[in-house]
C-alpha cells in the first residue's frame, strides 16, 4: 500500500483562496452590521411620533446600497472586497458618531 501522507520535507499545502475568503467574510460581516444599523434606524424613525420622511428616504437609500454591495461580494476580486470592507468599517464608525 503506497504511503499517501505528506512528506516531512514537503511544504504545507497552500490554499491561495483562503485569505480572499477571510477578507470576504470580514467584508460581508461589515456590510451586514451597517445594514442592521440602517434597519434599526428606519424602524425607529417610522415609529416616531412625527416621522421624518426625508430621513427615512435617506436611510432606505443607505440600506439599498448595502444590499447592492452585499450582492456584489461573491464575484468581487480581492481588491474590491478589501475596498468594500474598509469602506463599511469607516461608514460604521461615522454612523456611530451621529
Amino acid at each position: 500500500m503506497p504511503n499517501t501522507s505528506p512528506s516531512a520535507d514537503a511544504p504545507p499545502a497552500q490554499d491561495d483562496a483562503a485569505p480572499h475568503r477571510l477578507g470576504y467574510v470580514h467584508a460581508l460581516e461589515r456590510v451586514q452590521i451597517v445594514a442592521s444599523w440602517y434597519t434599526r434606524q428606519i424602524s425607529q424613525e417610522r415609529e416616531a411620533a412625527s416621522p421624518d420622511q426625508d430621513r427615512i428616504d435617506e436611510l432606505v437609500a443607505g440600506l439599498r446600497q448595502c444590499i447592492t454591495d452585499q450582492r456584489s461580494l461573491p464575484s468581487a476580486d480581492p481588491a474590491s472586497v478589501a475596498r468594500i470592507s474598509a469602506d463599511y468599517a469607516a461608514l460604521y464608525r461615522d454612523l456611530g458618531s451621529r
